[in-house]
Protein backbone atom coordinates (compact mmCIF):
# COMPACT_ATOMS: atom_id res chain seq x y z
CA UNK A 1 0.00 0.00 0.00
CA UNK A 2 2.81 2.40 0.81
CA UNK A 3 4.30 1.93 -2.68
CA UNK A 4 0.92 2.78 -4.18
CA UNK A 5 0.93 6.05 -2.23
CA UNK A 6 4.50 6.83 -3.27
CA UNK A 7 3.83 6.86 -7.00
CA UNK A 8 1.73 10.05 -7.33
CA UNK A 9 4.07 11.92 -4.99
CA UNK A 10 7.10 10.69 -6.93
CA UNK A 11 5.66 12.06 -10.16
CA UNK A 12 5.41 15.51 -8.57
CA UNK A 13 9.00 15.38 -7.38
CA UNK A 14 10.28 14.33 -10.79
CA UNK A 15 8.53 17.28 -12.37
CA UNK A 16 10.41 19.95 -12.47
CA UNK A 17 8.10 16.35 -3.81
CA UNK A 18 1.17 15.14 14.16
CA UNK A 19 -1.01 12.28 14.39
CA UNK A 20 0.21 12.25 18.00
CA UNK A 21 2.74 14.55 19.66
CA UNK A 22 5.11 11.62 20.02
CA UNK A 23 4.92 10.87 16.30
CA UNK A 24 5.45 14.52 15.40
CA UNK A 25 8.71 14.78 17.35
CA UNK A 26 10.83 14.66 14.21
CA UNK A 27 14.12 16.43 13.57
CA UNK A 28 13.61 19.86 12.04
CA UNK A 29 14.89 20.84 8.65
CA UNK A 30 18.63 21.29 8.86
CA UNK A 31 19.86 22.56 5.54
CA UNK A 32 20.32 26.32 5.92
CA UNK A 33 21.64 27.33 2.49
CA UNK A 34 25.38 27.65 2.20
CA UNK A 35 26.11 25.52 5.26
CA UNK A 36 26.84 21.89 6.01
CA UNK A 37 23.95 19.43 5.94
CA UNK A 38 24.51 17.72 9.28
CA UNK A 39 21.31 17.73 11.33
CA UNK A 40 21.24 19.25 14.78
CA UNK A 41 18.93 21.31 16.95
CA UNK A 42 19.36 25.01 16.32
CA UNK A 43 18.52 27.67 18.89
CA UNK A 44 14.94 28.95 18.79
CA UNK A 45 14.72 32.74 18.91
CA UNK A 46 11.40 34.07 20.20
CA UNK A 47 8.03 32.49 19.50
CA UNK A 48 6.79 31.18 16.20
CA UNK A 49 4.04 33.34 14.70
CA UNK A 50 1.62 32.98 11.81
CA UNK A 51 2.43 34.64 8.52
CA UNK A 52 -0.08 37.23 7.38
CA UNK A 53 -0.38 35.43 4.05
CA UNK A 54 -0.98 31.88 2.87
CA UNK A 55 1.77 32.33 0.27
CA UNK A 56 5.36 32.18 1.50
CA UNK A 57 7.44 34.44 -0.75
CA UNK A 58 10.06 36.68 0.90
CA UNK A 59 11.20 39.60 -1.26
CA UNK A 60 14.67 38.12 -1.65
CA UNK A 61 13.45 34.61 -2.53
CA UNK A 62 13.29 33.35 -6.12
CA UNK A 63 10.71 30.77 -5.08
CA UNK A 64 7.34 30.48 -3.37
CA UNK A 65 4.96 28.02 -1.74
CA UNK A 66 1.25 28.26 -1.01
CA UNK A 67 -0.56 26.66 1.92
CA UNK A 68 -4.27 26.18 2.68
CA UNK A 69 -3.88 28.32 5.82
CA UNK A 70 -1.23 30.72 7.10
CA UNK A 71 1.93 28.78 8.04
CA UNK A 72 4.06 29.50 11.08
CA UNK A 73 7.35 31.36 10.85
CA UNK A 74 10.07 31.08 13.47
CA UNK A 75 13.64 32.28 13.84
CA UNK A 76 16.42 29.73 14.26
CA UNK A 77 20.11 30.34 14.95
CA UNK A 78 23.05 27.99 14.60
CA UNK A 79 25.20 30.09 16.96
CA UNK A 80 25.03 33.40 18.79
CA UNK A 81 26.11 35.08 15.56
CA UNK A 82 23.06 36.72 13.97
CA UNK A 83 24.50 36.07 10.51
CA UNK A 84 24.02 32.36 11.21
CA UNK A 85 20.27 32.74 11.78
CA UNK A 86 17.47 31.94 9.36
CA UNK A 87 13.66 31.87 9.15
CA UNK A 88 11.94 28.50 9.31
CA UNK A 89 8.43 28.33 7.87
CA UNK A 90 6.37 25.33 8.92
CA UNK A 91 2.90 23.97 8.25
CA UNK A 92 1.21 21.03 9.97
CA UNK A 93 -2.24 19.57 9.38
CA UNK A 94 -3.60 16.72 11.50
CA UNK A 95 -6.39 14.45 10.28
CA UNK A 96 -8.04 12.91 13.33
CA UNK A 97 -5.50 10.86 15.25
CA UNK A 98 -4.26 8.81 12.33
CA UNK A 99 -2.65 11.03 9.67
CA UNK A 100 -0.46 14.12 9.59
CA UNK A 101 0.94 16.31 6.83
CA UNK A 102 3.96 18.48 7.65
CA UNK A 103 6.11 20.89 5.63
CA UNK A 104 9.22 22.87 6.63
CA UNK A 105 10.77 25.48 4.34
CA UNK A 106 13.89 27.64 4.53
CA UNK A 107 14.74 30.27 1.90
CA UNK A 108 17.94 32.29 2.30
CA UNK A 109 19.59 34.92 0.10
CA UNK A 110 22.35 33.72 -2.22
CA UNK A 111 24.26 34.93 -5.26
CA UNK A 112 25.28 33.73 -8.71
CA UNK A 113 28.51 32.27 -7.34
CA UNK A 114 26.53 29.92 -5.11
CA UNK A 115 24.26 29.16 -8.06
CA UNK A 116 27.34 28.06 -9.99
CA UNK A 117 28.67 26.01 -7.07
CA UNK A 118 25.43 24.07 -6.62
CA UNK A 119 25.90 21.78 -9.59
CA UNK A 120 23.42 18.93 -10.20
CA UNK A 121 25.75 16.48 -8.45
CA UNK A 122 26.11 18.73 -5.40
CA UNK A 123 22.34 19.15 -5.26
CA UNK A 124 21.75 15.40 -5.47
CA UNK A 125 24.15 14.87 -2.58
CA UNK A 126 22.45 17.61 -0.55
CA UNK A 127 18.90 16.25 -0.89
CA UNK A 128 20.18 12.77 -0.11
CA UNK A 129 21.71 14.13 3.11
CA UNK A 130 18.34 15.71 3.94
CA UNK A 131 16.73 12.26 4.04
CA UNK A 132 19.14 10.86 6.63
CA UNK A 133 17.31 10.01 9.83
CA UNK A 134 13.97 10.42 8.05
CA UNK A 135 13.69 7.45 5.69
CA UNK A 136 14.44 3.75 5.56
CA UNK A 137 14.69 3.65 1.78
CA UNK A 138 14.51 6.20 -1.01
CA UNK A 139 14.44 6.62 -4.76
CA UNK A 140 17.35 8.11 -6.70
CA UNK A 141 17.40 11.92 -6.49
CA UNK A 142 16.38 13.76 -9.65
CA UNK A 143 17.47 17.18 -10.94
CA UNK A 144 15.64 19.57 -13.24
CA UNK A 145 17.73 22.35 -14.82
CA UNK A 146 16.28 25.58 -16.17
CA UNK A 147 17.94 28.79 -17.33
CA UNK A 148 17.55 30.68 -14.04
CA UNK A 149 17.15 27.92 -11.45
CA UNK A 150 17.73 24.27 -10.63
CA UNK A 151 15.56 21.85 -8.68
CA UNK A 152 16.66 18.63 -7.00
CA UNK A 153 14.15 16.29 -5.42
CA UNK A 154 14.06 12.96 -3.66
CA UNK A 155 11.33 10.83 -2.11
CA UNK A 156 11.61 8.12 0.51
CA UNK A 157 9.71 5.87 2.88
CA UNK A 158 10.16 5.78 6.63
CA UNK A 159 8.52 4.88 9.94
CA UNK A 160 7.17 7.02 12.76
CA UNK A 161 6.05 4.99 15.76
CA UNK A 162 3.91 2.19 14.34
CA UNK A 163 2.99 4.06 11.15
CA UNK A 164 4.50 4.58 7.73
CA UNK A 165 5.79 7.92 6.47
CA UNK A 166 6.38 9.38 3.03
CA UNK A 167 9.19 11.93 3.00
CA UNK A 168 10.03 14.43 0.24
CA UNK A 169 13.08 16.69 0.15
CA UNK A 170 13.57 19.43 -2.42
CA UNK A 171 16.36 21.92 -3.02
CA UNK A 172 15.66 24.95 -5.21
CA UNK A 173 18.69 27.03 -6.26
CA UNK A 174 18.31 30.37 -8.03
CA UNK A 175 20.57 33.30 -8.80
CA UNK A 176 19.33 35.31 -5.79
CA UNK A 177 18.38 32.66 -3.26
CA UNK A 178 18.33 29.01 -2.29
CA UNK A 179 15.33 27.22 -0.78
CA UNK A 180 15.15 23.87 1.02
CA UNK A 181 11.85 22.02 1.45
CA UNK A 182 10.95 19.03 3.59
CA UNK A 183 7.52 17.47 3.29
CA UNK A 184 6.30 14.50 5.29
CA UNK A 185 3.08 12.51 5.44
CA UNK A 186 2.74 10.30 8.50
CA UNK A 187 0.28 7.71 9.72
CA UNK A 188 -2.50 5.74 8.12
CA UNK A 189 -3.53 6.29 4.51
CA UNK A 190 -6.07 9.07 4.18
CA UNK A 191 -7.45 10.43 0.89
CA UNK A 192 -7.64 13.89 2.46
CA UNK A 193 -4.01 13.76 3.62
CA UNK A 194 -2.82 12.42 0.26
CA UNK A 195 -4.65 15.18 -1.60
CA UNK A 196 -3.35 17.93 0.68
CA UNK A 197 0.22 16.68 0.50
CA UNK A 198 0.15 16.56 -3.31
CA UNK A 199 -1.59 19.92 -3.64
CA UNK A 200 1.02 21.73 -1.53
CA UNK A 201 3.84 20.17 -3.55
CA UNK A 202 2.18 21.47 -6.72
CA UNK A 203 2.20 25.05 -5.40
CA UNK A 204 5.96 25.15 -4.79
CA UNK A 205 7.75 26.79 -7.68
CA UNK A 206 9.95 29.43 -9.24
CA UNK A 207 8.72 33.05 -9.19
CA UNK A 208 9.05 33.99 -12.83
CA UNK A 209 9.57 37.69 -13.57
CA UNK A 210 7.49 39.40 -16.31
CA UNK A 211 10.61 39.59 -18.50
CA UNK A 212 11.36 35.89 -18.00
CA UNK A 213 7.74 35.01 -18.73
CA UNK A 214 7.78 37.01 -21.97
CA UNK A 215 11.07 35.39 -23.00
CA UNK A 216 9.76 31.90 -22.20
CA UNK A 217 6.49 32.44 -24.07
CA UNK A 218 8.41 33.79 -27.08
CA UNK A 219 10.68 30.73 -27.09
CA UNK A 220 7.68 28.39 -26.73
CA UNK A 221 5.89 30.14 -29.61
CA UNK A 222 8.97 29.89 -31.84
CA UNK A 223 9.36 26.20 -30.97
CA UNK A 224 5.69 25.53 -31.74
CA UNK A 225 5.97 27.32 -35.09
CA UNK A 226 9.13 25.36 -35.91
CA UNK A 227 7.42 22.04 -35.14
CA UNK A 228 4.38 23.06 -37.19
CA UNK A 229 6.60 23.96 -40.16
CA UNK A 230 8.41 20.61 -39.89
CA UNK A 231 5.11 18.71 -39.84
CA UNK A 232 3.85 20.64 -42.87
CA UNK A 233 7.13 19.94 -44.67
CA UNK A 234 6.79 16.22 -44.00
CA UNK A 235 3.24 16.28 -45.33
CA UNK A 236 4.35 17.99 -48.55
CA UNK A 237 7.09 15.40 -49.10
CA UNK A 238 4.62 12.52 -49.08
CA UNK A 239 3.67 11.77 -52.73
CA UNK A 240 0.00 12.01 -53.44
CA UNK A 241 -1.68 8.67 -54.23
CA UNK A 242 -2.61 8.19 -57.90
CA UNK A 243 -6.24 8.75 -58.87
CA UNK A 244 -8.39 5.73 -58.31
CA UNK A 245 -9.37 5.47 -62.01
CA UNK A 246 -5.70 5.45 -63.07
CA UNK A 247 -5.11 1.98 -61.66
CA UNK A 248 -8.50 0.37 -62.00
CA UNK A 249 -9.54 -0.83 -65.49
CA UNK A 250 -12.71 0.63 -66.88
CA UNK A 251 -15.66 -1.77 -67.18
CA UNK A 252 -15.36 -2.06 -70.98
CA UNK A 253 -11.61 -2.63 -70.67
CA UNK A 254 -11.89 -5.55 -68.33
CA UNK A 255 -9.81 -8.48 -69.50
CA UNK A 256 -11.52 -11.70 -70.39
CA UNK A 257 -10.10 -15.16 -70.60
CA UNK A 258 -9.33 -16.26 -74.18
Amino acid sequence: MIKHRLLPVLSLVLLALSALPALAAKEKLRVPPGTETEKKDDRIVGEDAKLDNKIYKPDYCDFFAEFPTEPLKGRRCETDDESQCYDLVSFTKVFGLSSTVRFDIICNPADEQLFAEYTPEVMKKTVTEMTKGNVLESYEPQVQEEKNYRLAGIIGRGRAGMGDTIFVAQLWVGKKSIMAVEGEMMGEQSPEADELFASILKTIGYDESPEEKAEREKAEKEEAEKQKAEEESKTKDIPAPPPADATMPKPNEAKTDP
